[in-house]
């Protein structure tokens, strides 16, 4: 089971600080994870009535990150999610929202999707990735993990945390920031 824990609903993203969340777990198996945020907004034409639609972009706010396990071979509970700059929601915003003249938008809330995958995963990834590149041979061989075939086998879970809105100052800047000005958000 994954608990998040997030100390507020109410999510404050500037350009210099936010974007830290904390996933606890019991489970042993999964080493590598994923996090990706569903950013959900409502788009209008304020000209007609009735023209309200409800639209979603998903960024890949982390991925590939792994577990830190301890000396005696048990996993660390707790996962911290972290991104470098907290900029980017915002720049990511305005590069994946396209500016439509006219249209008013209205943040309704951000949902979190954790995906966790077994070391398996990373065994496949780092046998792939070490053959690419300037050294690497460009051909990426075959990979398997099962006696006898080939394939990849392993264990994926997923876990979502709905509902996270953005404080007064993040809306501002969704607002009337240099990156999302553009967007007509209100």
């Amino acid at each position: 089971a994954y608990t998040f824990f997030i100390p507020n609903n109410v999510q404050t993203w500037t350009y210099s600080s936010g974007g830290v969340f904390r996933v606890q777990t019991d489970e042993k198996s999964a080493r590598t994870y994923d996090m990706k945020l569903v950013f959900n907004y409502d788009e209008s034409d304020p000209t007609k009535p009735g023209s309200t639609v409800s639209q979603n972009v998903v960024w890949n706010y982390v991925s590939n990150q792994t577990r830190n396990v301890g000396t005696d071979g048990i996993p660390d509970p707790e996962i911290k999610f972290t991104i470098s700059n907290p900029q980017d929601f915002y720049t990511f915003l305005q590069t994946n929202i396209p500016e439509k003249s006219g249209i008013i938008r209205n943040f309704k809330s951000i949902d979190l999707i954790l995906y966790a995958g077994g070391s398996e995963f990373i065994s496949y990834e780092t046998n792939g990735l070490s053959n690419i590149g300037i050294t690497g041979s460009q051909s990426i061989p075959v990979y398997t993990n099962i006696t006898n075939g080939l394939g990849l086998f392993s264990s994926r879970t997923v876990a979502t945390y709905k509902g996270l809105t953005l404080s007064d100052a993040s809306l501002e800047l969704l607002k009337n920031g240099d990156f999302t000005k553009k967007l007509n958000f209100k």
